[in-house]
This record gives structure tokens, C-alpha cells and sequence, in this order.
């Protein structure tokens, strides 16, 4: 098996397995949705036109799952203080919570898959998955 197909065979497993992202569907929200709110927690808030930057999404798509989000409670809108024709977008109570939870999750599933691994073992894999997709 080439070093290429072993990766694709490791990266479907590793996606099997969770360690990423919660099931959407067992949260009711899209996997788009889910990283919006990724993107909002870290950075405190955003436009759609950030979202759609950071996410490689276009505009309408991100408007459309901002809206879902926005109806379910998750994110709220205020006017730019620079720019009222701006909206920006926050986390709401319910959004930071179950945000909270997923990274939770997130932990659980990756401390699993790093448990096989000793302390230099994890540098040594960490510093190579982040040399490989520089």
C-alpha cells in the first residue's frame, strides 16, 4: 500500500471515529453550523463576510446557516460599532454551552486516540501533522 493510500485509509478511520466534530445530526445542526459557532468562539464575533472568508464559503450559504442559527437561539446580531451597516454576530448563552459541550466531546475522543502514545511520541506527532499540512 502506497504512503498515500495509507494516509487516506488512517484519515477515514480517524473520521470514523469522531475525534473531530460531534454528529451533527446529533445536535440538529449541519456541520457548516457547527463551525460557524467554532469560528464565533474563538473569535468573540464576526460578519458573515468573515465567516465566509475564514470558512471558504460563499456568502449566501453562510448567510442562510446564520439565520437557522439566529432563529435557533444560537447566535444573535449587533450593529457594527464602526460601521452600523455592519452586522457582527455573537454567541449566544445556549451557543456557548453547547459549544462548550462539543469541545467536551472533542477532548474525549482525541485524548483516546493520543492515549496509545507516550508524551514524546505525541510531540513527535503533532510537530509532523503540522509539518505536513503547512
Amino acid at each position: 500500500m502506497s504512503n498515500e493510500r495509507k494516509l487516506i485509509a488512517l484519515l477515514k478511520k480517524l473520521m470514523s471515529s469522531g475525534a473531530g466534530q460531534p454528529p451533527p445530526a446529533r445536535l440538529g445542526l449541519s456541520v457548516t453550523q457547527v463551525n460557524i459557532i467554532d469560528e464565533i468562539a474563538e473569535a468573540g464575533e464576526l460578519s458573515v463576510r468573515e465567516l465566509s472568508r475564514v470558512l471558504e464559503l460563499t456568502p449566501p450559504t453562510v448567510s442562510v446557516a446564520v439565520r437557522e442559527l439566529v432563529e435557533g437561539g444560537f447566535l444573535q446580531k449587533t450593529a457594527d460599532s464602526s460601521d452600523g451597516r455592519v452586522k457582527k454576530i455573537q454567541l449566544t448563552g445556549k451557543a456557548r454551552s453547547l459549544h462548550d459541550k462539543i469541545e467536551h466531546y472533542r477532548l474525549e475522543k482525541v485524548g483516546k486516540l493520543l492515549y496509545h502514545l507516550n508524551e514524546q511520541e505525541q510531540i513527535m506527532f503533532l510537530d509532523l501533522l503540522s509539518k505536513a499540512l503547512e
